[in-house]
Formats: C-alpha cells, sequence, structure tokens
C-alpha cells in the first residue's frame, strides 16, 4: 500500500485496533458481532474517518473492513466493499473517451476525422463525443494535439490484468471470485478503499498466546526496507521473537532451493524450450484460468513459501504452526493448495501488530539472519527469478551447455501476452526460454502488502542481496 494513502492510514489503523483487542481478550479469542459492533464504535470517530460520510454510513463501512480484518469473511481472498465504493464516473460510460476543457477548437479536426463510427461533433467551439456512438478506440485521444481527450477509467478496472472486477445493479464493485486471480492490484489501485482482502491477525495471536505448539515465523525476501530506513533485516528478525514466535527462518532459504531445482528442471526439460516461473500464485492462477494450453510450461518445482514450509516441518521434530510474512494477497489464497504453511500475513498487518503492542523494529538488537544467499533473497525483485535460476547454472557450469534466454515482463497482463508469445517462437529457437511471470510491477517489492516506497525497498533489498553472499547455499537434499 502506499505509506502516504489515506486509505493506508485507515486500514493501519484498524488493523492496530484488532490487534490491541486481540492481545488483550480473554483466550480463547471469540470472534463475533458483538466485537464488531465494539470496535466500530470507538473507530469511526477518528480523525482519518471523518469528511467524507455521516458517521452511520461510516459505521457500516467500518464494520464490513472490521470482519474482513477479523475473519469473519474468508470466502475469498479479495473482496469488494459496496458501501464505499465511489460508482466513479457512473453513467458517463466507461471505457470511453470525452473532451476536457483543453480542446482548442482547431482547424485540423484530427479527432473528428480519425474517429471510425463518426461519434464526434462540434457544439459550441468544442469537441464533443457521443458515448452511445463510441466504441472506446482510443483514435480520438491518439491524434489531437493538445492531448485534451482522456478516457474514463476506473482506477481499480485499469489496474486488473484479468478482468476480474465487476459491477452491481447500483454501479457498486463486486469480485467476480472465478476470475480473480487474488492479487491485489485492484485494493491498491481504488482511492475509496472499496475493496479489501481479509486478514488472519486474530488466528495469529491466537497462536502465539496459546503457546499451545511453535510459532515460526517465515519473513519473504522482499523484507528488506519495509519496517524503516533503520530496520535491517536482523532487527526485524529480534522484532519478530519479541513479537512472540518461536523461531525466525527466511523464506529466501527456501528460494535458495527454488532455484537450484528450477535449474535442474530445466535441464530435464531443454527439449521442450520454454518454461514459466512457479513463484507468483496470481501468475499461476492467471495462466490457469486464461491461458490453459500452456499451463504445462510452469515449472514444477513448488514456490518459495511452500518449500520453505516444507523445509521447516522437515527439519522440527514438533507439530510447529508455520507463518508466511510478504507483500502478497494471492499467498493466502496458496496457503490452501498444500499443508505447509497455517497462517498468511502481510508486512502491513504485522507493522499494525507492532504498533498495537509498542515494538518499534529498529530499536530492537538485531539478531543475526543468515539462512539465505543472495541467490534466493534475488527472488523478491523483477529479474530476481530468472537471474537467480541463471546463476545457479553458471555457478554448476552449465551456461554453455544449456543456452538459456531470459524475459521478465513488467505487468500481470503483459507476463501473459509474453509467455503466449513466446511459446510460439520458442518452437523455432536452438536456446530454451525462461519466462519470468509476475502480478507485480517491480516484483514482490511492489506488492499489495508492501508499506514502503518501492524505491526505497529496491535500496534495501540489494544491500540485503549482497549481504547473503557471503552465506552458504543449502543444497535440496540438505
Amino acid at each position: 500500500m502506499n505509506p502516504i494513502s489515506n486509505v493506508s492510514k485507515i486500514r493501519m489503523e484498524l488493523y492496530t485496533k484488532v490487534a490491541e483487542w486481540a492481545f488483550k481478550s480473554p483466550m480463547p479469542i471469540e470472534v463475533n458481532e458483538e466485537v464488531v459492533e465494539k470496535l466500530a464504535s470507538e473507530l469511526v470517530p477518528s480523525s482519518f474517518y471523518n469528511g467524507r460520510y455521516e458517521p452511520e454510513y461510516e459505521t457500516i463501512i467500518t464494520k464490513h473492513r472490521l470482519r474482513l480484518a477479523l475473519g469473519l469473511e474468508k470466502k475469498q481472498v479479495v473482496n469488494g466493499i459496496p458501501e464505499a465504493c465511489n460508482s466513479c464516473f457512473a453513467g458517463m460510460g466507461v471505457g470511453k473517451y470525452f473532451v476536457t476543457e483543453l480542446c482548442q477548437n482547431c482547424t485540423s479536426r484530427l479527432c473528428q476525422n480519425s474517429c471510425p463510427k463518426k461519434a464526434i461533433q462540434i457544439v459550441d467551439g468544442r469537441a464533443l463525443i457521443d458515448k452511445d456512438s463510441c466504441v472506446g478506440c482510443g483514435m480520438c485521444a491518439k491524434n489531437c494535439p493538445y492531448g485534451a481527450i482522456r478516457k474514463i477509467e476506473r482506477p481499480c478496472v485499469q489496474a486488473c490484468g484479468v478482468g476480474a472486477v465487476k459491477f452491481d445493479d447500483n454501479d457498486k464493485v463486486v469480485i467476480d471470485a472465478e476470475i480473480c486471480v487474488s492479487c491485489g492490484a485492484c485494493l491498491v489501485a481504488c482511492p475509496f478503499g472499496a475493496i479489501d482482502d481479509y486478514t488472519q491477525i486474530v488466528d495469529l495471536i491466537r497462536a502465539i498466546r496459546s503457546k499451545e505448539h511453535p510459532v515460526i515465523a517465515m519473513p519473504a525476501p522482499a523484507l528488506a526496507g519495509q519496517f524503516g530506513p533503520k530496520a535491517t533485516p536482523h532487527h526485524l528478525k529480534a522484532a519478530l521473537l519479541k513479537l512472540g514466535f518461536d523461531e525466525v527462518v527466511e523464506v529466501a532459504l527456501g528460494a535458495d532451493l527454488v532455484a537450484q531445482e528450477e535449474a535442474e528442471e530445466l535441464i530435464e526439460r531443454y527439449d521442450e524450450k520454454i518454461m514459466t516461473n512457479s513463484c507468483c500464485p496470481a501468475y499461476l492462477m492467471a495462466i490457469k484460468k486464461k491461458l490453459p494450453k500452456l499451463a504445462d510450461r510452469i515449472s514444477h518445482t513448488k514456490s518459495p513459501m511452500r518449500t520453505t514450509g516444507e523445509w521447516v516441518r522437515k527439519h522440527r521434530n514438533e507439530r510447529v504452526i508455520n507463518v508466511f510474512i510478504g507483500p502478497c494477497s494471492a499467498k493466502k489464497a496458496e496457503m490452501s493448495w498444500g499443508d505447509e504453511i497455517d497462517i498468511v500475513m502481510t508486512f502491513e498487518e504485522i507493522a499494525a501488530m507492532f504498533k498495537a503492542v509498542g515494538i518499534e523494529p529498529e530499536k530492537e538488537e538485531p539478531v543475526d539472519m543468515k539462512d539465505a544467499t543472495n541467490v534466493g533473497r534475488m527472488f523478491a525483485r523483477t529479474g530476481g527469478v530468472a537471474g537467480a535460476v541463471a546463476e545457479i547454472l553458471e555457478k554448476e557450469k552449465y551456461k554453455e551447455k544449456y543456452p538459456v534466454i531470459l524475459i521478465n515482463p513488467t505487468t500481470l497482463k503483459g507476463s501473459l501476452n509474453t509467455l503466449k508469445m513466446e511459446a510460439n517462437k520458442a518452437k523455432k529457437r536452438k536456446e530454451f526460454t525462461l519466462v519470468e511471470g509476475m502480478a507485480c510491477v517491480a516484483g514482490c517489492i511492489s506488492g499489495p502488502g508492501t508499506i514502503a516506497a518501492v524505491t526505497a525497498a529496491d535500496r534495501a533489498l540489494t544491500k540485503y542481496v549482497d549481504e547473503g553472499r557471503k552465506n552458504e547455499l543449502i543444497k535440496p537434499e540438505e
């Protein structure tokens, strides 16, 4: 989430309130509508909520958000909050074009002459587009010398790479669960906070407080820089232990293993000429839903999250609660694909838990975090997965024998289009093509559950990756 957005502030305040309540509530923590009523009554008078809606209506919106935050609604990961939806541009012809006041009524009439549907007329010295005739081709906007014509686009629709954002009869947002891949792009894009995901904050606090089983924190490689410029991954480990986790294991360790396994798989499947990565669950779901014929091009290797969970279970001779902590809402969907992970948390949700108990990571005494190498840590940015596999091939001296073309598009839609295009090209190539697909533009460091600016996160990640060069690479059989 954007750290300067009021939507981010509202979410953080709400998550913190939920965490405070859960830490103080008698065990076992009971969640019901009475709790929703209580917390809503405390939240609505806050400064972040005032100014847009009447208190009664704001209470309705807050209750909906609380049900998701408390885990009372888990039918799907990403959910619309229709009460908060602004029904942006209702009746204006969403997906079509309109002429702004920048129109100069020029002599050339390029907009009018380029329209294939003759939808543009000149009225009172200004171009006017008939929304019923407009087909949204964009030729008028492309040809206007003043940039005076704009597309009417809802941010949530524009952000979604698979067409899962729909609207009901009242023009309120609805997320189509059959199409949605849980990437969270619409959640970040909505300026009204009308889209949200459920959380397991209460589940985690219950597990920590019960002490029934050891609770293992598994922070993703994108952790660097997320909790402030002075909070290193070593500070974060200390903070997580203070919060109540019994152990902290880097998911980059699992990424180290995945890079090695995907390199081996690439060699085994070299005659197939093309493969794509398996680490991004939103991308995997998108392939299976939009390009099912190419699903067999997905790597058979589990994601770093699941691989780390599997590694932890293998190396601890007892029942443990594995908690993935990362930037991703789609991991909440991936959790159900196996039994490796019990709880999925975002950095944003963990930050709220820190705030609830007064933990400031940068003030904690650092604890060494040396589980993983630079190979696994680089998974967090665009190009990192493909780069990690290439580095393993080079280390094992397979680079010349098995030449590979690395391709890493930067959007979900771009990843799908690239995979489709490269699958056709690969048939004519001698080299193997590895397509790295991601749902988030800059990779995991720009996921919906992040709380740091991408540029700051990228700088911190570079340092974190470099530190990993000193660490020992764990082999898959270990």
